[in-house]
């Protein structure tokens, strides 16, 4: 699937890690937050 090995697909490749590492972090954060919302409903 590579095209070219040039500036170009790797800029293209670094934005794409970047979206999914920002993504996954962010799906971590709602993950925490969830948990610490059903930990205080639970709580006393």
């Amino acid at each position: 699937m590579r095209k070219k090995a040039g500036g170009i697909g790797l800029r293209s490749c670094l934005t794409c890690i970047t979206s999914y590492l920002s993504l996954s972090k962010l799906l971590i954060y709602l993950e925490a937050f969830f948990s610490i919302a059903q930990l205080e409903r639970n709580g006393p």
